[in-house]
């Protein structure tokens, strides 16, 4: 009966999308099975599935030319995100495109930009960002995103962006020193003249056939400044999301410096 009900609320949700047949509802026993089983997602009558447990609509919307379109929606139906393909020509051969999904967050008006996937691997995408929670878009989920897959070939990556963010600078206590001095990087710890200001963590992720990196930056109190991301392949160029005041920015670097370079700027934007 459990089942039956969980069957007869998808196709509720999604039944005016398309009918399924009898063999369709079969697979769906099948997929929901191997989800729960192997913890894994799965895209099952326009539904991904996340360990067994419905997590948000997936459903087809357009095909031309062998190009999909996608609303991500949630159980009321309503539309959260929009992905298509979108194709940019070769900066190196103009007679070659560079194709992509993008991803168009409805609410916000962002878009991020996602390269190298196959349409079945997109329901994936969206669970490894949670960019859906209790039933609605997940505004921190869209932020993580949004800095691991920026636009790249649509459009020029834009030098700043704002997030409406409010802060108290107090709640930001930064260290007095001379901030002229030259960074100093010790394991974690950050130093500026003979001072600690701050330390950091670094973490990797394997997402979307890439490897993320991410360095989180602390105030020695442990108040969190910055997160900055980059792709393994790519250590010249970070992504910057600082936390007092929702800024997107891209630094680039010299690998053999980064962490110092990443410090300096920082420091002299007030942040560290």
């Amino acid at each position: 009966m459990k089942k039956f009900g969980l069957i007869v609320f998808l196709l509720s949700a999604v039944g005016y999308a398309q009918e399924f047949s009898e063999k369709d509802l079969k697979n769906h026993d099948k997929k929901v099975a191997l989800s729960k089983e192997k913890g894994s997602v799965e895209l099952s009558l326009d539904t991904i599935f996340n360990a067994g447990t419905p997590y948000c609509l997936f459903i087809q919307t357009k095909e031309v030319l062998g190009n999909k379109e996608f609303s991500v929606q949630s159980f009321d139906k309503k539309e959260h995100i929009y992905i298509k393909t979108d194709c940019v020509p070769n900066p190196t051969d103009p007679a070659k495109k560079d194709c992509f999904w993008l991803f168009l967050f409805m609410q916000s008006g962002s878009t991020g930009e996602v390269n190298g996937a196959f349409a079945s691997g997109l329901p994936k995408i969206i669970v490894e960002n949670n960019l859906i929670t209790n039933n609605t878009i997940n505004p921190d989920g869209e932020k993580r995103f949004l800095m691991l897959y920026p636009q790249k070939l649509s459009k020029p990556v834009a030098p700043v962006m704002t997030v409406n963010v409010v802060y108290n600078e107090t709640a930001f206590p930064m260290v007095e020193r001379d901030r002229t001095a030259d960074i100093s990087v010790y394991g974690t710890t950050i130093k500026q003249d003979f001072k600690e200001i701050g330390y950091y963590t670094e973490d990797s992720e394997a997402t979307g056939g890439k490897v993320v990196k991410t360095i989180t930056i602390y105030l020695p109190g442990g108040v969190k400044v910055a997160t900055a991301t980059y792709e393994l392949a790519s250590t010249e160029l970070f992504q910057v999301y600082t936390e007092k005041d929702g800024k997107i920015m891209h630094v680039e670097v010299n690998p053999a410096k980064r962490m110092e370079q990443l410090c300096m700027f920082l420091v002299q934007r007030m942040y560290l």
